[in-house]
């Protein structure tokens, strides 16, 4: 599930977003997914989770960028909106996603 992170702080090799609402549990070293504009382009980036503070808000997540970032019109599958269905979908202990 998708989560807004307002960029903090841009590093070298990373970013510091930080969040109004507690992020999504995360363990530190666990990699995920990140998606935003880089010029006029949607992209997706693969990071590592460095840090996170436990108290907030703001709540605060360090990631690391691993590899490239990948214009995500080049995924491997395509997606397709449901909004206004009235589906909804369990994802391991998720649920109403």
């Amino acid at each position: 599930m998708l989560q807004l992170g307002i960029v903090h702080e841009v590093l070298d090799n990373g970013w510091t977003l930080a969040f109004e609402d507690r992020h999504r549990a995360v363990e530190t070293g666990e990699e995920k997914l990140a998606y935003y504009d880089r010029g006029r382009e949607f992209v997706q980036q693969l990071v590592s989770v460095e840090a996170q503070s436990g108290d907030g808000p703001p709540f605060v997540l360090t990631l690391k960028s691993i590899g490239d970032a990948v214009p995500v019109k080049d995924r491997q599958e395509d997606r397709i909106s449901t909004i206004g269905t009235g589906l909804t979908a369990t994802l391991e202990d998720e649920c109403d996603c």
